[in-house]
Order: structure tokens, then sequence, then C-alpha cells
């Protein structure tokens, strides 16, 4: 993707024993945080945040992502479609070729707030802990 998208940065938030396989120049590898706020922080400096993973359960750090108000791109697993809703808060994808149309709309500053929004409300909305706990203990209490 990187390679394909040249005149892009990439900014790898972590490390990994895959990490010797990146090889295009315009990719920047963090390694791990030890700190929270710092990954946070990383995460807070980026447009649009993009989650590859080939399986998910609930996508805590594409989560994240919405509640800072960056649209996802995401492969279209369990978990990432669970959480993305497509052509709302990010794009959902199959194969690296659809990003080339996604990353082209998502330039757009206006589109990326738009996405941004509806991601944070959609955090609000759906996925707020202390609103869940309370809904969890209610529905326990009947």
């Amino acid at each position: 993707m990187a390679l394909r998208h040249s005149n892009l940065n990439f900014l790898w938030i972590g490390d990994g024993e895959l990490q010797s396989l990146l090889t295009a120049s315009n990719i920047r590898i963090t390694g791990w945080f030890l700190d929270r706020e710092d990954a946070l922080t990383a995460l807070n400096t980026i447009d649009i945040y993009i989650q590859t993973s080939l399986w998910e359960g609930l996508p805590i750090a594409v989560l994240e992502a919405m509640a800072m108000q960056k649209p996802v791109l995401a492969t279209n697993i369990i978990g990432n479609k669970d959480v993305v809703v497509h052509s709302e808060t990010g794009f959902l994808f199959d194969e690296i070729a659809e990003l080339d149309n996604y990353i082209e709309i998502l330039k757009d500053e206006e589109v990326r707030h738009r996405f941004g929004i509806k991601g944070l409300e959609r955090c609000q909305d759906l996925f707020d802990s202390a609103k869940n706990f309370k809904l969890l203990i209610a529905l326990y209490k009947q």
C-alpha cells in the first residue's frame, strides 16, 4: 500500500516480527510505546487510520481512532465491520486495490472531518464503556 502511494506518509504505531518486510521509504515505525498516552499522541498526528488485520474481536485501536475523529480504512472482517460503518465512518475493504479510490476520497479534508464526527458519535452511542456497564447492571438487576 505504501509503495502504491509513495506521495503519502505512513506511520506504523507499534512493532512486530514482520517489520523487515516494510521496505517503502514512506513508512515510519514508532516501535512499542510504554505509555498509552504516547501512543495516543502519535495516533492524533495522522489523518486516516488504517487497520489491516485478518481477524479482530472488538478492535479497540479502531475505536480509539474513531474517538479521536479519524476516518478508518479497515479490512472487511468480523470486528472491524461491527465498528466501522462503510461510507460513513470510513471504508471497509477486501482487496488492497480498493484503497486507491478510498484514499482519493479521503484526501478531501471536509470528507475526513465528516467521517471523523460520525465516528466519534458512533463511539459515544454504542461503545461508551460507562454507559454500557450501567445498561448491563440494569439488565442483571431485572
